[in-house]
């Protein structure tokens, strides 16, 4: 009668601005803001990869295939999600889960996206070979 429990749709911010923008600009947008206020400097950048890759290592085929062809060994990744990281490269990773994770439940999307990410951020540091 009043429609008091129809749900009104969600605005989306990031998932807009992906969409308006292309998956290239919103992600070099994101790497950029990653580096200016978290990933200062290339110690922190290589941890956050690190991170990053021990995630992607068990994820799709294509977060599979990005990590096998960074020209970044196994053994340093390996386990990286567990071990303690500075607090920046936590914010960064807290902050990358979120924005992939609004454009949910399009997953290939939230790959392309972290993968573009990740990168960037490989590019702007020289950490490994990002293969695009």
């Amino acid at each position: 009668m009043f429609n008091w429990f129809k749900k009104k749709p969600q605005q989306n911010a990031f998932l807009d601005a992906v969409n308006k923008q292309g998956v290239s600009v919103t992600a070099k947008s994101v790497s950029d803001g990653l580096i200016k206020a978290h990933l200062t400097d290339y110690s922190l950048a290589y941890q956050f990869i690190l991170q990053e890759f021990d995630g992607a290592a068990r994820g799709d085929d294509i977060a599979r295939a990005f990590v096998n062809m960074s020209s970044i060994n196994e053994s340093e990744y390996d386990g990286a999600i567990y071990r303690n990281m500075p607090e920046p490269v936590e914010r960064a990773a807290d902050l990358l889960i979120a924005l992939t994770a609004s454009v949910m439940p399009n997953m290939q999307l939230s790959v392309d996206l972290r993968l573009t990410i990740l990168a960037n951020v490989m590019k702007h540091y020289g950490i490994g070979t990002p293969p695009f």
